[in-house]
């Protein structure tokens, strides 16, 4: 499923042949195709890294979180929707990658990437960017470089406000036009 960077994110609506927008605004980051061409270059290192831990602090348990992030006391969790069933391959190469947090628990901390979409506010909170968590398979395996704006907003994050990035946003209907 394709859309373009930074077009308004749209969450079509089941019940109706309408779309559900939200307040504040939201814009599409990552969600590529493979017949399409995409923006290709370097990433910071402490971006990636901070994509990284976005993906992981919605997907991991409260106490693997406390291992990887001793002194974080109220994680973020930017996490808004995720798919019920397998995960999704990538669209550009078919692999179904794993995030692999590199801790020796007793249990699974593997995450499997193409279940979840995740949103980060910029640093003003008046726009939120919307993604898939494929969007870090992309930006290391095939040198996809999401929009400048996207990686300023990564690069100011605070993991450890506590933010619930579904708190931040609210359903808001188009406006109707009279006849």
């Amino acid at each position: 499923m394709h859309y373009p960077d930074l077009e308004e994110y749209r969450l079509a609506d089941p019940k109706s042949a309408r779309y559900a927008f939200f307040e504040p605004a939201t814009r599409n980051v990552g969600w590529l195709w493979r017949e399409i061409p995409f923006e290709q270059g370097a990433v910071p290192a402490q971006v990636t890294r901070t994509l990284r831990d976005v993906i992981m602090m919605g997907a991991l348990r409260r106490d693997v979180l406390q291992a990887l992030y001793p002194s974080c006391t109220a994680p973020s969790d930017f996490r808004t929707h995720i798919v019920r069933g397998p995960a999704l391959p990538c669209p550009l190469c078919g692999e179904e990658p794993v995030l692999d947090p590199g801790l020796a628990l007793a249990w699974p901390t593997q995450v499997a990437l193409g279940r979840s979409e995740y949103a980060i506010p910029n640093p003003g909170r008046t726009l939120l960017y919307i993604f898939p968590d494929l969007v870090l398979h992309d930006v290391e395996a095939h040198g996809y470089r999401p929009p400048a704006d996207f990686l300023e907003a990564l690069d100011g994050l605070d993991l450890c406000t506590g933010v619930v990035v579904n708190e931040l946003r609210t359903r808001r209907r188009p406006k109707r036009r009279l006849l």
